[in-house]
């Protein structure tokens, strides 16, 4: 502790007013950012912002471990299937997409295994080493040995580091949750993940992404995204097209009553057959094809020319010529209009087309020389029904022109269980007709959304047998069937066909054999058109599922170049290629290339990778035994020789600009390693050089060199070739080893760069400078040494050393028998006390000696006059006029300073003190940079001094008492630097 404390007399703290924080306990909270719209058990729609971690109860997550990057992660023990607890289902890695068998993992247990080697690189040199730890160790953070540098560090394994914290997040396929870890905040939402239940990747912040930004199956097709496995997380063809809430209300109906639909519980019963859940992503619904943009106002648009008029109808008929005159005409109860002068006129059951007739013939009989332009208003409304399994079931009033289509879409068209292909419209004259949308829907045909009259009903029937297309076609969905059975051809047409990624050798089939137990069997087609010639006889029937699987993502016909040459990559596989034909298709290796071998790496029939050495220089001068023939996925890879001839080096050191070690070139000589370090100085010998050469097997030799016959091309031989490891020494002139460079600046009469002789002292170099100025202010002259700075540099090194080292081991005892409040307080002070050690190796240092100088007459020969070294500096400033106040009052600045005031006149000036003033601890930098603490009333306030009002330290830990001490030498070193600022 007092090599600490001493050692922070020349180490300075990094803010005057700095005292550390009061820590509050602030949990890290990860929100879940997913936007989430879900149908819940009461049948009721609700919008729920994030995924709420406590809908899962915490000990009711099964953890998984991938056995690839052994990082875990969770899901609900409600979405883990049987088959995944007996490790028949795979699972698929979050993190890196690996797909596994699952093995749970119990953290409880793990802690407490066996110890264990650990692979662990080393933070410093990036080599790896091996260290036997238990896994107790790996929880709470180990101090480990550098084998390579000897410096300490803590390792924790990242699977199961205590900060990090889980992340919940959901399947965007089906909506079903998981848990993963959080390794890095920084980067977390910026790295893809994986659907743990299908496979699917994509990034955790998706729900901000709007639909152009998402990633589509046939954009994943050519990005290598696709899904490993299959998503059974299908919908039901068709209702999505369907707005949630109802455009036009029922007869009776209130305007607020908000009524909800009975048949939700019932559509999950439809979707639980495939495993699936009614979840509404993004936050609202998708947009659907059919946008509510479409659906203008069906009452003002134009009508066709067989429009049949009825009562309630507006017509606006327009005359010019001898008329000028405007009508607007309602078609009354009766169906008849009044025309001026004609009286009144029958319409109803009339075409429109007809009607415009009708109304020009009856009035050109009293009107001649006229235009007539006769076009409709408002529409009348007309009554219908629509009954059976719709969402809003009833009677309603809708535009005349509204057809079928129209209404199912205004009242939110059937529920889930209702049908779509057995719509029944039966119209008031007591016909039926019989609708399927399914054509509508799939192929636009428009010919069976007959146009509604009054009094029409439409019977929404349950819905029919069903069968689900899952993965690879065009569209994926649960679709209803016209009968009970449908054949494979015609469901892939149904669902727009396989597409270009869909594996044909095994399409899938799940069914409910006899209402007793579910089955599953294969299909194996040879290709597309053994799918088309048989899948016709293929009859599927009411609650199968099929499956359609991706193709493996292994590419194949290629091989692959890469290093030295002008074009990386893969290329196709030709027929006969070799090796000599892939470095042409490369466009031929780069210079710097190394002949002497290449690897050729190859997959064994094993599929073990073999190396094979290839003689490149031998096989570029066309030696066939050297260029073997390719085969699928070889990878040939070209050296530079940088890669494999180890990099020599030389090293010059003495009078030259830039000593130090350089690359050994071919054909270096003395002179051009001197040319390399800038050249000799002026202070630089030319004789007795010294070469300094290592010989293997033998004893080193030192070689004299005469740099002046180097120089001289008559002697050229004496510039001997360099070698491996060779080291010169540059020799100095004596006469010029004693030179020290002093600067003076400030009120001296000639201020400037002096040269001293060796011995020369302070007084004397002052003396050469034509002595002080009247204004020179000698109490405060400021005396800066670089040896003093050049030690300091090292005290603080180490200092911060060796509390780091400390550090290491404070942290590694944090998890053992601490609150989490205590815990946290604890790392929040560490993180402070290494940001202030990061701090004091950054800063910069100045490196004052305090001395305190007189007039010449007296300073010279004094205990001051110190003897000079090169680089010293000195800095005489003005008189000062104030007395600085800095700290812990309300305005610190610069008080004028009066001759007799004490310090309670200062701090008033400066405003008096703040809250947590340490009084006692109040203190006095003099000019000369020499700091008086203890201060009291009686004590004498002069020209130039600080006062220092520090802040009363709470923190009584040793490490706060070493940083409270170093408060002092902070506020020194700030008066110092402002001192010499304004000298300059």
């Amino acid at each position: 502790m007092t090599r600490r404390i001493l050692a922070l007399i020349i180490i300075f703290a990094f803010t005057v007013n700095s005292a550390l924080p009061a820590f509050a306990q602030n949990s890290v909270e990860l929100e879940q950012m997913v936007r989430t719209k879900m149908k819940d058990m009461s049948k009721q729609d609700r919008v729920k912002d994030g995924a709420d971690e406590q809908d899962v109860p915490e000990d009711s997550w099964h953890t998984f471990i991938c056995p690839v990057c052994e990082k875990e992660f969770q899901v609900p023990d409600t979405d883990v299937t049987d088959e995944m607890r007996k490790g028949t289902e795979e699972v698929i890695c979050p993190y890196d997409g690996t797909a596994f068998i699952p093995r749970e993992i119990a953290m409880r247990n793990a802690l407490k295994q066996e110890p264990e080697y650990v692979n662990i690189v080393s933070p410093y040199e990036k080599r790896e080493f091996k260290a036997r730890m238990d896994m107790d160790s790996i929880a709470s953070g180990a101090v480990i040995t550098d084998p390579y540098t000897g410096k300490k560090f803590r390792y924790i394994k990242q699977t199961i580091k205590p900060e990090d914290e889980w992340k919940v997040l959901i399947s965007p396929n089906d909506g079903r949750k998981f848990r993963i870890r959080v390794f890095n905040k920084d980067n977390y939402s910026k790295e893809d993940v994986s659907s743990p239940y299908d496979g699917d990747r994509f990034n955790p912040d998706w729900q901000y992404m709007s639909e152009k930004d998402m990633s589509s199956d046939i954009e994943k097709m050519f990005s290598r995204e696709i899904p490993i496995a299959v998503s059974k997380a299908i919908k039901q063809f068709g209702y999505d097209l369907f707005p949630e809430k109802p455009q036009i209300r029922r007869i009776g109906e209130k305007e607020e009553e908000k009524e909800e639909s009975d048949e939700t519980g019932k559509d999950d019963k439809t979707q639980a057959r495939f495993g699936m859940l009614q979840n509404k992503l993004l936050g609202e619904s998708p947009r659907s094809q059919f946008d509510e943009g479409m659906y203008t106002e069906l009452s003002t648009i134009p009508v066709s020319d067989d429009y049949v008029l009825g009562p309630g109808d507006k017509l606006i008929i327009n005359l010019w010529g001898n008329i000028q005159q405007k009508l607007e005409l309602d078609i009354d109860g009766e169906g008849k209009v009044i025309l001026p002068q004609v009286g009144p006129l029958s319409l109803w059951g009339v075409k429109f087309s007809e009607a415009k007739k009708l109304i020009e013939e009856n009035l050109g009989k009293f009107y001649t020389n006229f235009q007539i332009n006769v076009s409709m208003g408002k529409l009348r409304s007309i009554k219908v029904f629509i009954l059976g399994e719709a969402k809003k079931p009833g009677a309603y009033m809708v535009s005349s022109l509204a057809t079928v289509f129209d209404l199912l879409y205004q009242v939110s068209g059937p529920s889930k269980i209702g049908t779509l292909r057995r719509i029944k419209l039966t119209r008031a004259n007591k016909t039926e007709e019989a609708i399927d949308f399914y054509d509508y829907l799939l192929k636009g045909d428009k010919s069976q959304d007959f146009k509604l009259d009054s009094g029409d009903s439409i019977f929404v029937a349950p819905i029919g047998s069903v069968v689900g297309i899952a993965g690879n076609v065009k569209r994926p969905a649960i679709y209803e069937l016209k009968g009970n059975n449908i054949s494979m051809n015609e469901l892939l047409e149904t669902a727009g066909g396989i597409s270009a990624v869909g594996y044909l050798q095994r399409i899938q089939v799940e069914r409910i054999k006899d209402h007793e137990r579910k089955i599953v069997f294969d299909l194996d087609f040879e290709n597309a058109q053994a799918l088309k010639n048989t899948s016709s006889n293929i009859m599927l029937q009411d609650g199968d599922l099929v499956m359609i699987s991706a193709v493996a993502p292994v590419r194949h016909n290629y091989v692959s170049i890469a290093g030295n040459v002008q074009r990386q990559g893969d290329y196709e596989l030709k027929p006969g290629m070799k090796i000599k034909d892939l470095i042409d298709e490369a466009e031929g290796v780069t210079q710097g290339a190394y002949l002497d071998r290449a690897e050729l790496s190859r997959f064994r029939d094993d599929k073990t990778r073999e190396i094979i050495p290839i003689n490149l220089g031998r096989l570029l001068s066309k030696d066939e035994t050297e260029n073997i023939e390719l085969k699928e996925w070889d990878r040939l890879y070209i050296f530079t020789k940088s890669e494999v001839i180890p990099t020599f080096f030389v090293r010059i050191e003495g009078a030259v600009y830039r000593p130090g070690e350089y690359e050994l070139t071919d054909n270096m000589r003395i002179s051009d390693l001197i040319f390399r370090a800038s050249g000799l100085k002026k202070t630089a010998t030319l004789r007795n050089a010294e070469l300094y050469r290592r010989v293997i097997g033998k004893e080193p030799q030192v070689i004299t060199v005469d740099l002046a016959s180097i120089f001289d091309p008559r002697t050229k031989e004496s510039d001997l070739y360099l070698q491996e490891g060779d080291q010169i020494f540059i020799r100095e002139e004596t006469k010029w080893l004693g030179t020290r460079e002093i600067d003076i600046s400030g009120q001296v009469v000639f201020p400037g760069k002096y040269m001293a002789a060796p011995g020369e002292r302070l007084s004397a170099v002052i003396k050469r400078a034509g002595g002080f100025t009247d204004k020179a202010f000698l109490p405060g002259v400021i005396f800066i040494r670089r040896s003093v700075e050049k030690y300091q540099r090292q005290m603080i090194k180490k200092f911060v050393d060796s509390e780091q080292e400390a550090i290491l081991k404070e942290e590694s005892s944090l998890a053992i028998n601490l609150s989490d409040s205590l815990s946290t307080a604890r790392r929040e002070m560490i993180k402070y006390r290494q940001k202030q050690l990061q701090a004091m190796e950054s800063a910069d240092l100045i490196g004052r000696v305090v001395i305190k100088v007189d007039t010449l007459d007296k300073f010279e020969g004094s205990a001051n006059d110190v003897e000079l070294e090169d680089g010293d500096s000195i800095a005489i400033p003005l008189v000062p006029s104030s007395v600085q106040v800095i700290g812990n009052v309300y305005a610190p600045n610069a008080v004028t300073f009066i001759e007799g005031k004490g310090i309670d006149y200062y701090i008033n000036k400066a405003g008096g003190f703040t809250k947590n003033v340490d009084k006692k601890g109040i203190f006095i930098i003099k000019p000369s940079g020499e700091a008086i603490g203890k201060f009291t009333q009686a004590m004498k306030i002069e020209r130039g001094d600080t006062i220092i009002v520090p802040e009363i330290f709470k923190y009584k830990t040793p490490t706060g008492l070493i940083f409270k001490d170093a408060f002092s030498f902070t506020s020194q070193v700030l008066v110092t630097v402002l001192a010499v600022a304004a000298v300059r």
